[in-house]
């Protein structure tokens, strides 16, 4: 298990798409800003090649039909993010699907929620950005809703 980025955050592909995509004001506005400090490096924040890869995606699938972006746009930013070097891409790994495969087993989570775990477990993070209530079931991650509004 590797230790340089356990100080590391995740942040999950629909953090990425609502940054993105502004047909939610406030899910948009709370995600930019998420999505601005891992631009600027401001904070410790990751992705992976899957969550990069799903957040193209959810574009190409939606056609951009509710949303201010095309997606040559979404594209550019996604390369942009590629080729920063500040910003950590952990890659998925032939090793990766088999962890994932055990964890989408015995969390009964989806296949690729799984992956996304395995890959945060074999880089040492243990929490991530995400509304997507699957990581909840999975051991040793820590789930931080961004969107979630406090009283």
């Amino acid at each position: 298990m590797q230790t340089e980025w356990s100080t590391y955050s995740l942040v999950d592909t629909n953090i990425l798409v609502y940054a993105l995509d502004d047909s939610d004001e406030f899910k948009h506005e709370v995600a930019n800003d998420l999505f601005e400090s891992l631009i600027a490096g401001d904070e410790k924040l990751a992705v992976s090649t899957q969550i990069l890869s799903e957040t193209l995606n959810v574009f190409a699938m939606a056609k951009m039909a509710q949303s201010s972006f095309n997606f040559e746009d979404v594209y550019s930013i996604i390369s942009d993010i590629v080729h920063l070097s500040k910003i950590p891409k952990l890659l998925v790994t032939s090793e990766t699907v088999l962890g994932a495969a055990k964890l989408h087993t015995q969390f009964n989570v989806r296949f690729y929620d799984a992956l996304i775990a395995a890959t945060m477990k074999e880089n040492g993070i243990t929490t991530i950005y995400t509304e997507d209530k699957d990581f909840e079931k999975i051991s040793g991650i820590i789930v931080i809703n961004p969107f979630a509004k406090t009283i």
